[in-house]
């Protein structure tokens, strides 16, 4: 009765197992028309297969298709004339200033083939866009296109984005999901973004938020433009270039099936006739990639230039229907002619502004005094806005509407900086720049160069660069995320290019002089701790972004690191509001459970921190370690060691230094006074991937320096 029992449960799972696996449509999808299994047995293999390979990811890229193509002012690509391709999302478009517009524009096609890897999923995507480019519906359907092509446009919602429902941005995102009925299940969508200002179209990528088999980028090309596709960090990953003509593309299957049309030969009327225009050649570029992983979350990342795998398109002339030749970004006074273009059309109103000014400089004589107060006015009270990087113009707001609001992005508070000086008859210009977040330079002219404003004064022949986002900077000195970019100075028709000085990682050193000595079974002592430039900036934000009855708690919390056995008292510390000071604590300090006794012997640790010990590297880490600034940190920790003692053992000297990166940790004894050093360097901030290997050397000598006693032998 047990085994016909046990072989009636196995009979009953093989029968539900087919079920799942020859299904038919689900109740809630019988609206999509199909009539052949929902899940088909390959598809569910393959899925099964493929959620063992990316536990952590719910679904796989089969297959995803880019076209890029080029069209004129007038040469628009006739609309369907199926009923489905009217936009009911029109409402969420407003018209585009025309001066922003571009006589080239482009359309960039995305087709996605999705393998549900994962029960019980939900997928979704995001497209971001602005003023200067338009989304088309999205199309989706559950089974394969090629086999039932019963397309259906989406649902998307458009919201712009703002920030503590106070600013409202011409950035722009068009959101979707869609429920997924089991594992197995294959999505298909498509969409098409239009660029009205072909300026802004400047990158493709190849990671997408989920492992991908196959990934076709395709540029169509007529013979009237001139394009350079640049390839950036392309060596690790399959991808191969060819020219050949489109076959076998799911976004022209996609294009037949809604009845649009893609002749090269194009028709005009004149004169009640139509003649036939000139027939355009094209050119195919097609980029193929293979087996790519998903868009890697890695903490500490550079930006996505540096190290995910693009294309960087250089666009530099077409010639136009009237037969002219017309340069795009060809040259850097191309850009440059652009950017000075929209900053030509802001409509400044200095009155109040130069009202505020004035009385903010009343009695000061110096020069630089003087600049100070108003770059120091802005930093503080001007909320800075941000903007997503790249997508929401390059034209700033009126100095008068920043300075009333109070708020604006980085262009807006330069521009309001700009204009405080000018008005007291100082040479302040705008000036563009690309943080370090950006891989390019000014040598591929491009908006993808840029993302981010400034002012340049020039000063008895000097130029400060002045950055009002930055708060709680000094003037004179330079956040690392500008620090050696170069940078495109406004001067006129013309444009002057510079770059902002490179600090030395001196520049931000925190040191920390400590004395201790022995009560029983706490060390206990004094300690001096100096914060210079990075560190003094972010430690000024911090305190003076707290409320003043929580600054006393705030500020012992942040000396013990929030480290219940370090228990401090008696804070003293310089001023926390003068910028060009640095700042400086002396405080009294206990610290417990870290001297342990065995037998006649003690073992201190006199490393409680324990820096970095948690930063080793994963192998298959594909972006570099980026530290936000660069460091240099130093303690020199000393116990005064009890006459009824003497030292027996120290942890083993660790001194390892390349050109990313220093690691000093050492102890020595000078009579009876224990020293312990520790210095840890990075020279610029990062560690390049490359070179990680090299760190979790490092690394690993740290962390068993760090878990390693000093023992002292008790007489």
């Amino acid at each position: 009765m047990k085994k016909k029992l046990t072989y009636l449960i196995l009979f009953g799972g093989v029968i539900l197992s087919l079920q799942a696996c020859f299904r038919t449509v689900p109740s809630e999808l019988s609206n999509y028309g199909l009539e052949k299994p929902f899940i088909s047995l390959e598809n569910r293999e393959k899925a099964v297969g493929l959620s063992q390979k990316f536990p952590d990811d719910p679904f796989y890229g089969n297959e995803t298709e880019v076209l890029v193509e080029f069209y004129r002012e007038g040469d628009e690509p006739k609309k369907s004339r199926s009923k489905r391709s009217s936009d009911k999302n029109k409402k969420d478009e407003k018209e585009l200033d025309p001066q922003l517009k571009t006589e080239l524009k482009a359309k960039v096609t995305y087709y996605h083939s999705i393998l549900s890897i994962d029960d019980f999923s939900h997928f979704y995507d995001n497209v971001y866009y602005n003023d200067m480019m338009k989304v088309s519906p999205i199309y989706a359907c559950y089974n394969a296109f090629q086999d039932d092509p019963k397309w259906l446009k989406k649902y998307a919602f458009s919201s712009s984005y703002e920030v503590d429902g106070l600013f409202y941005t011409d950035a722009r995102v068009k959101s979707w999901n869609s429920k997924i009925p089991a594992r197995a299940t294959e999505l298909h969508y498509t969409y098409t973004v239009t660029y009205e200002n072909i300026n802004y179209l400047t990158n493709l990528f190849f990671l997408d938020n989920m492992p991908t088999g196959k990934k076709n980028i395709v540029f169509k090309v007529p013979d009237w433009m001139e394009i350079n596709v640049l390839e950036r960090n392309l060596e690790n990953f399959s991808v191969t270039k060819n020219t050949k003509r489109l076959r076998n593309s799911k976004i022209l299957e996609f294009r037949d099936y809604l009845n649009m049309e893609d002749d090269d030969d194009e028709e005009e009327e004149t004169g009640g006739r139509r003649k036939r225009k000139k027939r355009v050649k094209y050119t195919y570029m097609q980029y193929e990639a293979a087996n790519l992983p998903a868009y890697p979350s890695e903490r500490m990342s550079p930006g996505p230039t540096h190290n995910q795998p693009h294309l960087l398109l250089a666009i530099k002339k077409f010639t136009n229907g009237d037969g002219k030749e017309v340069n795009v970004l060809s040259s850097l006074s191309d850009l440059y002619g652009w950017y000075h273009s929209l900053v030509k059309t802001v409509e400044n109103d200095t009155t109040a502004v130069k009202e505020k000014a004035l009385s903010l400089v009343e009695g000061i004589t110096d020069d630089k005094e003087r600049v100070k107060k108003l770059f120091y006015w802005v930093q503080d009270n001007v909320r800075y806005i941000a903007y997503e990087d790249g997508v929401a113009g390059f034209k700033p707001e009126a100095c008068q509407s920043v300075f009333e609001n109070r708020y604006g992005d980085c262009k807006g508070m330069a521009n309001l900086l700009a204009q405080m000086l000018k008005s007291l008859g100082y040479d302040a210009r705008l000036t563009w720049i690309g943080t370090r977040r950006i891989a390019y330079d000014y040598s591929t002219p491009s908006l993808a160069v840029d993302n981010h404003m400034i002012c340049t004064l020039i000063l008895d022949g000097k130029r400060y660069f002045l950055d009002p986002t930055e708060d709680f900077i000094e003037f004179g000195d330079y956040a690392h995320r500008i620090q050696g970019r170069q940078v495109l100075i406004e001067n006129g028709d013309t444009f002057i290019l510079d770059s902002i000085p490179n600090l030395s990682f001196e520049r931000n050193k925190n040191e920390k002089i400590e004395k201790f000595t022995l009560d029983g079974h706490d060390l206990v002592g004094s300690v001096h701790d100096t914060y210079t430039g990075e560190s003094k900036t972010r430690l000024l934000r911090y305190y003076n972004g707290l409320k003043s009855d929580r600054r006393a708690t705030a500020l012992e919390r942040f000396l013990n690191d929030e480290n219940i056995n370090l228990k401090v008292s008696g804070i003293k510390h310089s001023t926390f509001s003068e910028r060009a000071e640095n700042i400086e604590f002396d405080y009294q300090l206990r610290v417990k459970n870290q001297v342990l006794t065995e037998n006649k012997d003690w073992l201190i640790k006199l490393d409680w921190e324990g820096d970095y010990a948690r930063m080793e590297i994963d192998s298959n880490r594909i972006a570099d370690v980026d530290l936000g600034s660069k460091v240099y940190q130093t303690t020199i920790r000393t116990l005064i060691l009890p006459s009824s003692a003497s030292l027996f053992y120290v942890p083993q000297k660790v001194d390892i230094k390349n050109d990313d990166f220093r690691v000093l940790m050492e102890y020595s004894l000078k009579g009876t006074t224990l020293t312990y050093t520790k210095t840890i360097i990075f020279y610029n901030g990062t560690i390049p991937v490359e070179n990680r290997e090299k760190w979790n050397e490092a690394h690993e000598a740290m962390t068993k320096f760090y878990t390693d006693y000093v023992v002292l032998n008790r007489r």
